[in-house]
């Protein structure tokens, strides 16, 4: 994979590295035959269940902490429903109508191509972002310690402290923020300026030349190509705009398979909930401004 290291590691007497990249000069001294095809009962529906869970429901639990998605990205309507009936499954297994379920939302990856990303991942984000419209569950935010060629990244001290939180909040009752900012408004006004109003202050970087280095920040112009927009951030909003004046037509923040440069936090650290908004051109505007609810 494009960006990893591979080799030998020696640690006896002086420590030292065999690099095994590169090309190798090799012989097939001796050739197996070919293993059988076996049946995945992990694939087939219900053999997870009876496997893993049905035998822990008896016993008291308090919460479940859930991460995965990755085989289900290429479906993401399907998933939806998936998953709500996961979670209601699980606490009918349990008997508990309000058992905590705490869900992590993909990391970043990109198949080890980072130039040229799509925003599949992204897209599926968004149907997991959905899924904290069901009761008494909670998304952990993943994708700002993602790797593009890892598809299982190296940071889970990361994403252990902010399940921490998760449970903090819905099983001891913390009252403070369990998740990152969320967007709840867009705004367009007469200066072809796009607010973006979130439910929690806002903490970035750097700053340079006046404007903030959020460079996840992208408009869409009119042709439906997006770009990076030029952005400051004031408080619990951002303002973002296009360098050559054009009227946007849509906003997102971080939709990429693997975002790599994030910094727009909220309290405690945890990153923006990733988003995307568009509209017409059409928009009509009520005053100064053409205001858009999520």
């Amino acid at each position: 994979m494009p960006g990893k290291q591979y080799g030998i590691r020696f640690k006896k007497g002086k420590e030292r590295w065999l690099d095994l990249s590169g090309t190798w000069d090799a012989q097939i001294r001796k050739q197996m035959e070919y293993l059988p095809e076996k049946t995945f009962f992990n694939y087939m529906a219900s053999a997870m269940f009876n496997g893993m869970i049905s035998p822990v429901s008896p016993y008291k639990i308090c919460a479940v902490i859930y991460y995965q998605g990755e085989s289900d990205v290429g479906h993401p309507n399907r998933y939806a429903l998936e998953f709500r009936a996961l979670v209601n499954d699980w606490r009918k297994s349990w008997k508990e109508k309000q058992l905590p379920i705490i869900y992590v939302q993909l990391a970043g990856f990109s198949d080890g191509n980072i130039k040229k990303q799509g925003t599949q991942w992204a897209e599926f984000r968004e149907v997991q972002r959905q899924a904290m419209e069901i009761e008494n569950t909670a998304m952990i935010q993943a994708y700002d310690v993602g790797e593009y060629n890892d598809l299982h990244p190296m940071d889970k001290k990361t994403l252990g402290m902010r399940a921490a939180l998760a449970v903090h909040k819905l099983v001891y009752g913390e009252k403070e923020e369990c998740t990152g900012p969320q967007v709840r408004k867009i705004i367009l006004d007469r200066d072809k300026r796009v607010y973006a109003v979130f439910d929690q202050p806002l903490q970035t970087g750097s700053k340079k030349d006046g404007c903030e280095l959020v460079s996840e920040v992208e408009l869409r112009k009119a042709n439906g190509d997006y770009k990076r927009a030029y952005v400051t951030v004031d408080g619990n909003e951002i303002c973002a705009w296009l360098s050559d004046g054009e009227e946007p037509t849509g906003i997102r923040y971080a939709w990429k398979d693997c975002p790599m440069n994030i910094c727009l936090y909220g309290k405690r650290g945890l990153p923006v909930i990733p988003f995307i908004k568009e509209w017409g051109r059409d928009a009509i505007y009520t005053g100064k401004i053409c205001e858009t609810d999520r």
